[in-house]
């Protein structure tokens, strides 16, 4: 438990800053943050920088969160 509460405390935590959500597909993994969408797939990574309505569009089509 102390590596969650690090994660989620530490001041120097990368993942404590903004909003992240991550899902696992089956080839590996998409990450979402209001300003990147990175997919990774088979090992290869892609990030992209996204818009604020992009953020919205892609919350919902691949999370199937509505804002």
């Amino acid at each position: 438990m102390k590596h969650k509460k690090t994660i989620v405390e530490h001041k120097d935590s990368p993942f404590n800053k903004v909003p992240l959500i991550t899902k696992l597909t089956s080839d590996g993994h998409v990450s979402l943050t209001k300003d990147s969408l990175t997919v990774t797939k088979q090992g290869e990574k892609r990030k992209e920088k996204i818009t604020k309505q992009q953020y919205l569009n892609l919350l919902h089509a691949i999370f199937d969160i509505r804002l």
